[in-house]
């Protein structure tokens, strides 16, 4: 997939104009008389069987006058809103959005929102004379744990114009958020501090609830030669608790990550001990440590340390009990690991 500046889910695929969906709804040739009030002879009946949060296992039986039909699972209103917002009938935004079947079928279709939500399954049955949108409702389930939410990003494969992006998040993880900017833009705007980041990305309402690979800029698109970057991700349980505070990754096309989870064997082979500890942490690494920082669950800085050494030890003594984050800065990258003081 191509990342955008910010991360978005599906209902705010209104991104596209609206002559790019008009010109898709008229690349589906329906029935004209599905505009008409009168009574319509195609349709058909859903039946959900189950869901995982995600995902929604439905049997849909056409009728006897339905000769095909599109299914989709989506926010409810959304395909009367587009219809309206368009201005063309709602079987033509079921047929742009959903998927082609024929005959009865248990069909699973993905794109639902999770965590207790209503989502709606359309379906546009079709006729030889006319078209019928039918649609039924569903709570989804939680995906996620209660544990802590944890996720890792990796930015790779920076050329003069793009990069690769990797977020990677473990099965405690229910939803995400991203954010990838100009360095510069985001201090013009006052957001500093990872608890900025993260009260920004809230306010935007795009969560993410799946692992996404995918390349940000493009030929056509390209992101500033010799600018700073940096991709921002934080991560939340199914109780909506954050999880691991994870270090933004920092690039720059044209010369690549700059502060960031690159180097994966030197920092994979990093160790921190003992955990929990009562005086002092010690951090031992493949690669040359530049900075140790430490973070409090609010996200507040609690110490800095600067260190050019491949081992170093971190006082904690001072620091009341409780769960802290270590951050730790090398000429490889970045990593973060969670600390439990006594």
């Amino acid at each position: 997939m191509t990342f955008g500046a910010t991360a978005q889910f599906k209902s705010l695929n209104l991104a596209q104009t609206k002559e790019s969906l008009l010109e898709e709804a008229r690349n589906h040739q329906l029935p004209l008389a599905n505009k008409s009030n009168g009574a319509k002879s195609a349709n058909a009946t859903i039946d959900i069987l189950s869901n995982d949060g995600l995902t929604v296992t439905a049997t849909i039986t056409p009728n006897a006058d339905c000769n095909s039909y599109y299914a989709v699972v989506l926010e409810p209103g959304f395909v009367e809103y587009i219809a309206s917002y368009i201005g063309v009938s709602e079987a033509m935004v079921v047929t742009v959005y959903g998927q082609p079947f024929t005959g009865a079928q248990t069909v699973t279709l993905d794109g639902a929102i999770p965590n207790n939500r209503i989502n709606t399954v359309y379906v546009c049955a079709i006729g030889a004379t006319d078209s019928t949108v039918v649609s039924t409702e569903f709570t989804s389930n939680y995906i996620g744990g209660t544990g802590t939410a944890d996720i890792v990003t990796t930015v790779s494969n920076v050329t003069n114009y793009s990069a690769d992006l990797d977020f990677s998040i473990n099965d405690q993880t229910s939803y995400y958020y991203y954010t990838i900017g100009e360095q510069s833009a985001f201090v013009d705007y006052g957001i500093t501090t990872d608890a900025d980041v993260v009260d920004y990305l809230i306010s935007q309402d795009g969560r993410i609830y799946e692992a996404l690979t995918g390349t940000v800029g493009s030929e056509d698109d390209p992101l500033t030669t010799g600018t700073e970057y940096v991709v921002y991700a934080f991560a939340f349980n199914r109780n909506e608790v954050l999880g691991t505070y994870t270090p933004g990754v920092h690039f720059i096309p044209g010369q690549g990550v700059v502060n960031g989870i690159n180097d994966v064997e030197a920092l994979s082979s990093s160790s921190v001990y003992p955990n929990p500890t009562k005086n002092n942490v010690n951090i031992a690494s493949k690669a040359n440590i530049e900075r140790v920082e430490m973070f409090n669950m609010m996200g507040q800085k609690v110490s800095e340390n600067s260190v050019n050494s491949m081992v170093t030890s971190v006082n904690v003594s001072n620091l009341n009990a409780g769960t802290y984050v270590l951050k730790v800065y090398t000429n490889a990258g970045v990593f973060a690991k969670k600390i439990v003081v006594e």
